[in-house]
């Protein structure tokens, strides 16, 4: 069965809206991000503005040009969940899954066949849990970090204000 036009028109939305977020979390403008894909300002301004094709090719020729992560993009947009691309540019979340899936692949082969929905879905749950799990720890680390450089030297005099 084929997607729906909607369905299309909608994933070009929110890649619209993936490709402005991860522009903007890396604090480029649109002429320089066109620059750096080779493209004018306005054939960029259409690709990211959501007109025409979905385009595998300018796809990552964007994620080159900002350093983020081509396969984030596509998962924020099938998913609709824009701001997962800038969310994962810097660690390329996605990219580091897929090649965690292309070993996956090539070491189980044919038997991933063998494997039920339930079980991959627990597997994926208990991963994801784990990640949660680790970035509230780093959150929690970097508040502490953040607090302690707030209040480091509130209890020193300043310089001039002893008795």
């Amino acid at each position: 069965m084929r997607p729906a036009s909607s369905d299309f028109r909608r994933w070009s939305r929110a890649l619209s809206k993936a490709v402005r977020a991860v522009r903007n979390a890396r604090s480029f403008r649109a002429q320089d991000v066109a620059e750096r894909m080779g493209l004018a300002l306005r054939t960029y301004e259409h690709f990211e503005g959501g007109g025409g094709r979905l385009n595998l090719e300018r796809i990552f020729a964007f994620a080159a040009a900002t350093d983020s992560d081509a396969f984030a993009l596509l998962a924020a947009a099938l998913i609709q969940a824009p701001d997962l691309a800038a969310r994962s540019a810097r660690n390329k979340l996605m990219l580091t899954f897929m090649l965690a899936l292309q070993e996956f692949d090539t070491e189980v082969g044919d038997d991933i066949d063998l494997l039920e929905t339930g079980a991959l879905l627990a597997a994926f749950n208990e991963m994801f849990a784990r990640l949660t799990t680790e970035a509230k720890r780093r959150r929690e680390t970097i508040a502490t970090v953040e607090q302690r450089a707030k209040n480091w030297g509130s209890d020193l005099p300043y310089p001039g204000t002893e008795d």
